[in-house]
């Protein structure tokens, strides 16, 4: 009986050991865009000062008590996430990029960096954003989004690049744009040939610190543009479309129509005949009256003699008939259609990625015969051939079409200053609006 006894008392203690001991938990960390492995995780047990972090391969091993005990997986520039035991002994973890802290790197000219840890002059300009204005040049869109940029346009030409300025003028003689960089290589052709939809992210350099890589060619500050690329395990096909309107910010000015013109005119060759000829007012009115038509390139808009147009009251005569009555403004400029369409298509396996994206735009300006019209084909494309090799494609395509009528400053071939000064009287079909004036 005693021997039984002390049977019992061993193989109670050996269950209370047991119960006792440690579980050892093992695993790897991996990241879910790229699944590459992350070291350095912090593994932590919930409400204990217990942990231990991921070695380089990822790999992490940790003793964890008995009980329903939750281990902790936080890591800088991802999510944290929360995982019961559940009495395992090999728990895999994959950790989600956090999009907050993606916001916060910036690509800048050596690669890429996180804003705090910067220390040059920089800004980074919002995806978004830049999304929301529709233009046909992205330049045109850096203005009012990002500090230091000066960006200046002559015209309102759809496609056109502007004029932009880093901090100022630099130089009299020498050239003042900054330097474009396009997925690390300098851009020397027209920015109106990558679509916004096709941008992932921009950056502008204002200080000196650039030009450490790029030489002098930076001292105007750079612009680094970077296309979108497509993501492991994340097939996706998209399709973009945008229709607006081109329209005036301003109204036009109100003017006098035909009838007020040909009065107006009169009046003034009236006063002109009694004071630099000497006539009396009834004579200035004769000679007013019969020469008028002749004086105004002989445009006769009514169905009476040239002579009989206006009476010698300064009136219009009331038997005569308006042939025309033509608006100049509304015969050269119209309310433009912008019609931007994107197709893109991006996504990759474990080694490869992929990005194809097509583009048409078809802007219309708000003065006839000015219109932009483009077509891009882009592919990006990367692959992780061997551990030591990667290759990797990056081609545009973009052909475009630009028309333009003629202007030049306040001369007469500009548009608003000729429909501003030309008389009604002067019938529109006689001019070629397309060619220009």
């Amino acid at each position: 009986m005693k021997k039984i006894f002390i049977l019992f008392i061993l193989v109670a203690l050996s269950i209370h050991l047991s119960q006792g001991q440690s579980v050892r938990v093992t695993g790897k960390v991996t990241g879910k865009d790229d699944g590459s492995v992350l070291p350095g995780v912090t593994i932590s047990i919930k409400g204990t000062t217990m942990g231990t972090m991921s070695e380089s391969d990822g790999s992490y091993a940790l003793d964890v008590p008995p009980g329903s005990s939750v281990l902790v997986f936080s890591f800088v520039g991802f999510k944290t996430q929360e995982v019961p035991v559940g009495g395992r002994s090999v728990i895999d973890v994959v950790l989600e990029t956090d999009v907050l802290m993606i916001d916060e790197v910036m690509v800048v000219a050596y690669g890429t960096t996180k804003k705090d840890a910067f220390t040059g002059s920089a800004s980074s300009v919002k995806v978004d954003k830049l999304a929301e204005i529709q233009t046909s040049n992205v330049t045109k869109a850096l203005d009012g989004l990002s500090s230091g940029i000066q960006v200046t346009s002559g015209s309102g030409q759809p496609g056109t690049t502007t004029a932009v300025r880093i901090r100022g003028i630099g130089s009299i003689y020498a050239s003042t744009s900054p330097l474009y960089v396009v997925d690390g290589f300098p851009f020397d052709g027209d920015l109106n040939s990558i679509p916004q939809n096709d941008i992932a992210t921009l950056t502008v350099l204002k200080d000196a610190s650039a030009t450490a890589l790029y030489g002098s060619r930076a001292a105007n500050g750079v612009i680094v543009i970077t296309t979108k690329k497509g993501r492991q395990n994340e097939n996706r096909l998209s399709f973009i479309a945008n229709v607006g309107f081109n329209v005036r910010g301003i109204p036009e000015y109100e003017r006098v129509n035909v009838p007020q013109y040909y009065e107006l005119q009169w009046e003034n060759l009236q006063n002109l005949f009694i004071t630099y000829y000497g006539m009396g007012r009834e004579e200035a009115a004769d000679y007013s009256s019969y020469y008028l038509v002749s004086q105004l390139g002989n445009y006769n808009a009514y169905n009476v003699p040239d002579g009989e147009v206006v009476g010698t009251d300064g009136k219009i005569n009331p038997d005569a008939k308006l042939l025309w009555t033509d608006n100049w403004f509304n015969a050269m400029h119209r309310t433009g259609i912008r019609r931007d369409y994107t197709l893109s298509a991006s996504g990759g396996k474990e080694k490869s990625t992929y990005f194809i994206s097509g583009n048409y735009l078809k802007d219309e300006g708000i003065v006839k015969s000015s219109d932009y019209t483009r077509f891009t084909l882009r592919v990006n494309a990367d692959t992780q051939a061997k551990d030591w090799l990667r290759l990797g494609i990056n081609s545009s395509v973009s052909t475009s079409d630009q028309n333009y009528p003629v202007s030049a400053g306040t001369a007469f071939v500009n548009s608003f200053m000729w429909s501003r000064i030309i008389a009604p009287i002067y019938p529109v079909f006689l001019f070629d609006l397309n060619g220009g004036l």
